[in-house]
């Protein structure tokens, strides 16, 4: 499933592929569907959302492939130290678990 970063014009392969080239305040848009994958740091400002011409019809799921995430924190990772804003929509963000630290469930973002 392709996503577009609205902004620059450009079709990506995978949503990471889209987080890491997009630069401060892109929007990109997802298609409904599953997305399993290990997400890149969000470094900037950037909006994620399901495609406003598909989102009547559900979610776009974000997860990663193995229980903990690889940045040992959530699927979508924004470090605090960033002063990021993160607007997120249509999306369904579930599976992190951060076990290792000793807490039952890592977070979505």
């Amino acid at each position: 499933m392709p996503v577009l970063d609205v902004t620059s014009g450009f079709s990506y392969p995978t949503l990471s592929a889209a987080i890491s080239a997009s630069t401060a305040n892109d929007v990109l848009w997802l298609d409904i569907g599953s997305y399993v994958e290990n997400f890149p740091d969000i470094t900037h400002n950037l909006t994620i959302q399901v495609d406003p011409a598909v989102a009547q019809r559900g979610l776009a799921t974000l997860s990663n492939p193995q229980p903990m995430p690889l940045n040992g924190w959530a699927v979508l990772n924004v470090p605090a130290d960033q002063n990021v804003n993160l607007s997120v929509a249509g999306l369904n963000i579930f599976g992190a678990n951060n076990d290792a630290l000793g807490y039952a469930n890592g977070a979505g973002i």
